[in-house]
């Protein structure tokens, strides 16, 4: 990936040397991401993650982003990883041939990412609204992390008076922490069960994804968005597999107060005749109490190998300033968990922490 990322990135910058000068020195920041979780077994708390963001304009039009994060692993080790490190291209084709064959609405993305499918997959930790991920995502996506690998989006934003993109990716998809990329089998247990959760197999080699996002404002404070996501790949246990959602937002704005509702399902099935295809769903709602306080609920809900997990999820948010904040979460399951989490930043990526 690196020699991937390096051809890519000089193309660009030579073909950009004619144009503005972009900016000299990368946008650096850092997420901090501590918990403690309380449950009937124990009491733990660790430094989950650090998140390092490298953010720099290689061209006016085209942007490098590196995310590097530190993880805590079970064992209470920690190891490095390259979250995603992408190059966005806008209006690629002016970019490489002239402005003459300019292509408005169009774009490129290229690198590894946290693949566009659904609402929260691109998100990172910092950006949620809970401590954990929906079950749905841990099931179907990873249980660990969130969706990702290697590969490259065309994106085209069409010219209609409401915003509509569709994007288009291929990926090279990133194994899980605790499967090696040369492994030929995944054990056929993550098909039933994670020690957090259920878990499906993890995706295999290649992958193609599909999303179309549509947003409209349906008044001058609320905002509606739908999105219709397909993805097509492979396991060690099938040879084809797919899996087709639905996601859906709506925004309603007051002042500086917002209330936010979405909703995601997604059903994956395969080319194993006697396997029943997986499915799953999460609703989650999450409103501003004050402008330093947000209240939210989340249910979620999974079927594996007809297998079914539900559980509710409550949480409060108390922003202690722009780039911090505390937030204590109490899960009801199998069992009940309470979590407790304090996030913080530096730099201009901290914003999603605002």
């Amino acid at each position: 990936m690196k020699h991937f990322l390096l051809i890519w990135s000089t193309v660009f910058a030579v073909l950009g040397w004619g144009q503005s000068k972009a900016t000299t020195l990368p946008a650096i920041s850092v997420i901090g991401d501590m918990v403690t979780t309380i449950h009937d077994e124990a009491t733990t708390s660790t430094i989950r993650g650090v998140e390092m963001a490298f953010q720099h304009y290689l061209t006016p039009t085209v942007q490098a982003d590196i995310f590097l994060g530190v993880h805590a692993l079970d064992d209470g080790a920690y190891e490095w990883d390259i979250e995603e490190a992408f190059i966005t291209a806008n209006d690629p084709i002016s970019l490489l041939l002239s402005t003459r064959f300019s292509v408005p609405g169009l774009g490129l993305i290229f690198g590894k990412k946290q693949v566009p499918i659904g609402i929260l997959n691109t998100l990172h930790p910092e950006q949620w609204h809970f401590v954990d991920r929906p079950l749905v995502h841990q099931a179907l996506f990873g249980a660990d992390h969130a969706l990702s690998g290697t590969g490259i989006a065309v994106n085209y934003t069409f010219p209609f008076p409401f915003f509509s993109q569709l994007t288009l990716g291929t990926w090279t998809m990133t194994p899980p922490h605790d499967v090696h990329a040369d492994d030929n089998h995944a054990d056929e247990t993550l098909t039933h069960s994670h020690a957090d959760g259920p878990t499906s197999e993890p995706w295999g080699h290649q992958s193609v994804t599909t999303r179309l996002w549509n947003s409209l404002a349906i008044s001058p404070n609320q905002e509606l968005s739908l999105g219709l996501n397909y993805m097509h790949g492979e396991s060690s246990l099938s040879e084809s597999r797919r899996m087709m959602g639905i996601d859906a937002r709506y925004t309603n704005t007051i002042g500086t107060r917002t209330l936010q509702m979405d909703f995601e399902t997604h059903v994956l099935d395969t080319d194993i005749a006697e396997e029943t295809p997986s499915r799953g769903s999460m609703v989650q709602a999450h409103v501003d109490l004050t402008s330093d306080i947000n209240l939210g609920v989340r249910y979620d809900y999974v079927n594996l190998a007809n297998t079914a997990w539900n559980q509710t999820a409550y949480a409060i948010t108390r922003r202690l300033t722009d780039t911090s904040r505390f937030r204590l979460q109490v899960t009801h399951g199998d069992e009940t968990v309470v979590y407790a989490q304090f996030l913080f930043g530096m730099g201009p990526h901290s914003h999603g922490l605002r």
